[in-house]
């Protein structure tokens, strides 16, 4: 009697295992997180600003890049010729006070962006293979955008003025676009950042800076007055797409937008290193996508290096959100704008 109760309670407990093991396998998360038992990085959730209904507000606008002019936030969409209002489209803008109180009440009424007629004196038709704006800045009055191309995947920068209330911008006289070639062969990549230093330069930012696809990664440097070419500096290693970058502090720092599209697999390393170096987030674990602000720090006889700060990790949802547009929020935080996919945000993340 009591071989058979051996027996039998053997038999229920192979059972059992043998019924358990494909669960256990059917994550690939599984065993990650079960050896990383220690705390997470904190992750900070995007609350949206709101959008009033109108021409911003739909997904077709595709947001390339966000800029402060004064108490203004200017919104860049890659194609502004889409939109009517000026000679060559129109940029977006919103005031500084409204994004405040709509970053400190989610209830607050949808933001209403005003118009910013563009006269681009149809240059978006002389350059050869316009694929649109990606980045702005602003020094003063002055205005500076790159353009990205196809062909040849290289990179234009052109400057104008805008106007001291907001209410226009032109790039002037036809000029010639200051030329910017590409580090890597690879489509689709482009400088999609533009940054403003101390000393009146402009640094534009190559979208693939991982040493998996760009083994010298650079900053390629203009002067602000005449755009004429200051040479490059080193730029340090980020794996992903750098798609939008602060402007610099009163330490020569400033926070990037760093992205992985779970399509873009021909430039994900086999390890990342600020992964490995502080971990990775609930939410990143369990999903492809990679949504973060990386700090580094600008130095004129340096370059660019990387701040020793674990990242801002965004909270991720399950649809991946593609972070074009970045600017601080004062001390408070950043606002940041997608693209097209998955549809048009704007959103405030808390420091």
């Amino acid at each position: 009697m009591k071989t058979v109760t051996v027996w039998t309670t053997t038999i229920i407990l192979m059972g059992a295992l043998v019924w358990a093991l494909p669960a256990c396998q059917s994550s690939p998360k599984a065993p990650e997180a079960a050896q990383n038992t220690g705390p997470r990085p904190v992750e900070h959730p995007v609350m949206p600003l709101k959008l009033a209904d109108g021409p911003l507000a739909d997904r077709n606008s595709e947001i390339s890049g966000l800029a402060w002019f004064g108490d203004h936030l200017v919104i860049l969409p890659q194609y502004p010729e889409r939109f009517e209002g000026g000679p060559d489209g129109v940029l977006f803008t919103i005031p500084r006070d409204q994004i405040e109180a709509a970053a400190s009440n989610p209830a607050h009424a949808p933001l209403a962006p005003r118009p910013l007629p563009l006269d681009a004196g149809g240059l978006q038709d002389r350059i050869s293979g316009f694929e649109g704006y990606e980045a702005l800045t602003f020094v003063g009055q002055k205005v500076y955008a790159t353009i990205e191309t196809s062909d040849g995947m290289t990179g234009r920068m052109v400057m104008g003025e805008i106007e001291a209330d907001a209410s226009a911008i032109s790039w002037g006289e036809p000029q010639e676009p200051a030329l910017i070639k590409p580090q890597a062969d690879l489509g689709n990549q482009c400088y999609e950042a533009l940054l403003a230093t101390k000393g009146g330069e402009l640094v534009t930012f190559y979208e693939a800076n991982g040493q998996m696809v760009n083994a010298t990664p650079q900053v390629i440097r203009f002067d602000g007055q005449s755009l004429a070419s200051k040479g490059s500096q080193p730029m340090a290693a980020l794996d992903y797409r750098l798609t939008d970058v602060t402007d610099l502090d009163d330490q020569g720092r400033f926070w990037a937008l760093n992205y992985f599209w779970p399509g873009n697999k021909d430039i994900m390393p086999p390890k990342e290193a600020l992964s490995e170096r502080y971990g990775l987030g609930v939410s990143h674990l369990a999903n492809e996508q990679v949504e973060r602000l990386v700090e580094f720090e600008y130095d004129p006889a340096k370059g660019v290096t990387r701040v020793d700060r674990a990242p801002i990790l965004l909270r991720l949802e399950d649809e991946p959100r593609n972070w074009e547009g970045l600017v601080r929020l004062g001390d408070r935080g950043f606002v940041l704008a997608t693209d097209k996919f998955p549809r048009t945000i704007l959103g405030f993340v808390e420091r």
